[in-house]
């Protein structure tokens, strides 16, 4: 394999300092798609060494190609369209039915926790919501498809000891396990994505994949997650990838987007990025925290937590509310039904928040998040008021409909 590129030595030679690479380094992108596709060529063994001379012979230093992959990342990104009415049949073929409301959208997600967490089950218990069509943890209606699990952080001894504590039971002809995989056998999956022609591929997890060696400055690393994000556009899949954390500085449990290692690429690569952590209440109870770190997909907001009971029984987990709300999701599919037909119910009427909460005894909290959520849904509208600072509060009325 030769990668005597004239284009690829030109570009290099030119270089003059690191905001000379930043504006050039989108010529190598091309470059850089049409090695990595030579090396899918070859046979698996001879993946790893061909990716080194893929390196070697672009000749960029270690931060240099991290630049070039992260660029890379961003410059696959669809672009919308300039003209109005070719921008909303673009965001009407863009726009995908999320597997789970609420929760997961499509996309690349980072499930990012500490060891011991339980990780491995609750992405057990999503592939079992999903391929059945139920609920995941007792609550979020889940949309049935097909799950595809690549599982190399535990044995199917480890598993199989798991599922029987779980009573884990999916639907059989919608789930396909597989128990080997390398960060190269990117031609392998996407032969498995042909074949099993998943809605949601699970990954567990991104850290056994990295061999156990894995660095935020590994390029290896970003590369992976480039591809994959590249997979789940082209493919039209979510992915779900598990993640460890670094080792924290406090002893406190929550976690913070700073805790998961190689933030800053995967703030490029993932669609949602979710931290997940285990603490004890006050009366001794454990509580499993789900936090929204970064959100793309409109499922849940960043800063977002779900709180949930855990089973040492059966291993899962069981949805109790969102944090600093108070209230079940139940409840809030409730209230959002409530406010939304109160407001079409009303076309000539304007609402602030306060007029909805207290008109229909909702808490000012979830009246707020419901409203945002409406609106960006497009299924009420909303305009500003006049403000004297700060972010202005609004007015929202019925979208009216001509005939």
């Amino acid at each position: 394999m030769t990668y005597n590129n004239k284009a690829i030595e030109e570009v290099i030679n030119n270089i003059d300092g690191e905001d000379d690479f930043t504006t050039k380094v989108g010529n190598l992108v091309e470059e850089l798609d049409k090695g990595l596709a030579e090396i899918d060529a070859l046979p698996r063994q001879n993946r790893g060494v061909g990716l080194m001379l893929l390196k070697k012979q672009l000749g960029l230093t270690q931060g240099e190609f991290l630049k070039l992959v992260a660029d890379a990342m961003q410059a696959k990104e669809e672009k919308p369209p300039k003209d109005f009415l070719e921008l909303r049949k673009w965001q009407k073929r863009k726009k995908r039915e999320p597997l789970i409301p609420d929760l997961l959208g499509t996309g690349l997600t980072l499930f990012a926790a500490d060891g011991g967490t339980g990780k491995s089950s609750v992405c057990y218990e999503l592939a079992e919501a999903i391929t059945t069509g139920g609920k995941f943890a007792d609550t979020f209606q889940t949309k049935q498809g097909r799950v595809l699990f690549i599982q190399v952080d535990e044995g199917d001894d480890e598993a199989d000891l798991k599922w029987d504590i779980m009573l884990f039971k999916p639907d059989h002809t919608r789930f396909r396990i597989e128990w080997e995989f390398n960060k190269t056998d990117i031609p392998e999956l996407l032969k498995l994505i042909d074949e099993v022609k998943p809605d949601l591929v699970i990954f567990d997890s991104l850290f056994t994949l990295a061999g156990g060696q894995m660095s935020p400055k590994d390029a290896e690393f970003a590369l992976f997650l480039y591809r994959l994000k590249k997979i789940s556009t082209t493919k039209q899949v979510a992915i779900v990838m598990t993640h460890h954390t670094r080792k924290k500085e406090t002893k406190k449990p929550e976690l913070t987007a700073n805790d998961i290692y190689g933030t800053v690429y995967l703030k490029a690569a993932a669609t949602d990025v979710w931290g997940y952590w285990k603490e004890v209440g006050e009366s001794g109870e454990v509580i499993y925290n789900l936090k929204c770190f970064k959100s793309r997909g409109n499922t849940m907001q960043v800063g977002q937590t779900y709180l949930f009971d855990g089973s040492e029984e059966d291993q899962r987990v069981h949805f109790k509310r969102m944090k600093g709300l108070g209230c079940t999701l139940d409840e809030l599919n409730t209230h959002r039904k409530r406010i939304a037909t109160y407001i079409i119910d009303n076309p000539d009427t304007y609402f602030t928040s306060d007029d909805i909460s207290k008109k229909l005894s909702i808490n000012k909290k979830y009246t707020d998040k419901v409203l945002r959520e409406l609106a960006a849904a497009k299924n009420i509208n909303k305009k500003p008021m006049p403000s004297t600072g700060g972010r202005p509060p609004y007015m929202y009325f019925a979208i009216q409909k001509t005939f």
